[in-house]
């Protein structure tokens, strides 16, 4: 997912989403929710996370569809809503193309792509 030469942290979280994406593709096909409490048992052992088992029962009927979902992402960046800056101690950052603290436009945005 991360890369040393010739990318950007945009290019990283699409690789991000692919990656889980994958994730997500091979747990459903080895049938993972069929076998829950071990699954979560052998993770556990190698993930932090504080979806406790219990939990993970109660939502695992919800997820009984979910191979059939659609995951659409909507992606800020300075080719639609911010604008690259720096903050006063020089970082660099992404604010509000229409200024510092107005979110109009961004909230606008995300109206018009999740009615998509």
């Amino acid at each position: 997912v991360r890369s040393r030469h010739s990318s950007s942290d945009y290019d990283r979280s699409r690789r991000q989403a692919e990656v889980l994406d994958g994730i997500k593709k091979k747990l459903f096909t080895l049938g993972v929710l069929e076998k829950l409490p071990s699954f979560h048992q052998a993770i556990s052992e190698h993930v932090t996370s504080n979806l406790d088992l219990e939990s993970a029962i109660h939502l695992a009927p919800l997820l009984v569809n979910a191979n059939g979902f659609t995951i659409n992402s909507i992606n800020l960046s300075p080719e639609n809503v911010l604008q690259s800056s720096k903050s006063g101690a020089g970082a660099f950052i992404l604010i509000p193309r229409q200024g510092a603290s107005n979110y109009q436009e961004i909230h606008q945005f995300l109206k018009q792509e999740l009615a998509n």
